[in-house]
């Protein structure tokens, strides 16, 4: 059985494909399977099959009845904080945020850990092995919003994702239908939302032509919406604790009460401490910067080293430039294998054969056992305790080019 089988014959599997093929019994009975079967696709399936039967499950049009399609007209430069208002205002349980690149992947997923969402990434950067325990993660309900590239758009089935947002514009609407497709599984309900430039409309609606469906335009929610919502959950909030009984804090009431304060205005000030956490609408919190040290020049003297941060401890893993490795790689590789939210990870140095890492000072050594077994750029990460030390320097050659230890070794 080959399934996936558009996929299979289409990218860089084909030799592999032939392989199998040619290696199984003649006799053996071959059964490829596909949501989608291109006409070019299936003349290639006719090479490999003799006689074969064409089973087709009926449908009126080629994506869900169960799946709300929505779209959003926001440009390029607006795309982050709208995707942020919808997350915040919508009643998403998980979501799969699709983008069209490995580094968009990444960015996106670093600009929303900075502003405190559970995200984590999935892509061709990460092996096997990691792609599995990011996806048993989301399954859990560790993570609530994972950002991926089509190597995400099928196979994947998760129940609790009741989202799927076109972050980036599919290059095909089978695509499309795939991506939409990872929600409204199994007699589900799900949601997808695109999001189309003002340049792209004609994409859109072909998009839309060839699906069969039309999606019905959304508004990205106003700061009055977003107010409104807040307002909402923290009513909530309130009432719940009102149920649960606060009688631990009714001294301290009574007291300030006593000393004059009205209890209107006590209120006020209490409410404006829970809440004081909210994030600013509509400003996106400055993402984590990667940081290189590069050593003196013209005269000047090498910046000077800091301290980690507050409740961090600095760690080294064994990748760094050399290797051509990003910070949102070891991001994904650590929170991925630690098992810990990608927020938690601090400031991140990138060094020539090194990086060093800002990880909580309170994870126990179990889980920096796991992280160490991470691989990044095909390395393991063999995570240690940073002491400061310089980067080991060139070994010196004598004038023949040798090693001086090298020579002495032989002689």
């Amino acid at each position: 059985m080959l399934d996936e089988a558009d996929e299979m014959l289409r990218m860089g599997f084909i030799d592999d494909v032939k392989r199998v093929v040619a290696d199984t019994p003649k006799a053996a009975q071959r059964v490829f399977f596909s949501a989608t079967l291109p006409a070019e696709i299936e003349r290639i399936v006719n090479r490999y099959l003799v006689d074969p039967v064409k089973v087709a499950i009926e449908s009126r049009t080629t994506t869900g009845e169960n799946i709300e399609q929505r779209l959003v007209r926001v440009d390029g430069g607006a795309k982050l904080e709208a995707l942020a208002r919808i997350l915040e205002v919508e009643p998403v349980d998980g979501a799969i945020v699709f983008v069209r690149t490995r580094a968009a992947c990444t960015t996106l997923m670093e600009q929303l850990s900075a502003r405190g969402l559970n995200v984590a990434s999935l892509s061709g950067d990460l092996d096997q092995s990691l792609r599995e325990r990011t996806i048993q993660r989301l399954k859990r309900g560790k993570v609530d919003v994972l950002i991926a590239t089509d190597v995400a758009a099928r196979g994947l089935d998760v129940p609790r994702i009741t989202h799927v947002f076109n972050y980036d514009l599919p290059q095909d609407s089978e695509a499309y239908t795939h991506r939409i497709g990872r929600t409204g599984r199994a007699g589900r309900t799900g949601i997808s939302i695109t999001f189309v430039g003002f340049r792209e409309g004609r994409k859109a609606g072909w998009i839309e032509q060839a699906t069969g469906q039309k999606m019905s335009e959304m508004e990205v929610p106003d700061e009055a919406a977003i107010r409104a919502h807040r307002d909402e959950a923290f009513h909530q909030k309130v009432i719940a604790a009102l149920t649960a009984g606060a009688e631990e804090q009714q001294a301290l009431v009574e007291r300030l009460i006593g000393e004059g304060y009205d209890p209107v205005e006590l209120a006020c000030a209490f409410a404006r401490l829970a809440r004081a956490d909210e994030a600013p609408i509509g400003r996106l919190q400055a993402p984590r910067k990667e940081r290189n040290d590069r050593a003196p020049r013209d005269g000047k003297p090498a910046r000077r080293e800091r301290g980690p941060s507050e409740g961090m401890t600095r760690y080294r893993v064994s990748v760094g430039h050399k290797d051509g490795v990003k910070p949102g790689q070891l991001v994904g590789a650590l929170a991925n294998e630690g098992g810990i939210e990608g927020a938690r990870i601090g400031r991140i140095d990138i060094r020539n054969a090194f990086s060093v890492v800002e990880l909580p000072n309170s994870l126990p050594a179990s889980i920096l056992a796991k992280m160490a077994r991470a691989r990044v750029a095909g390395r393991p990460l063999e995570i240690s305790e940073d002491r400061g030390a310089p980067e080991r320097a060139p070994r010196r050659r004598s004038d023949d080019g040798e090693s001086p230890i090298r020579r002495q070794s032989r002689a």
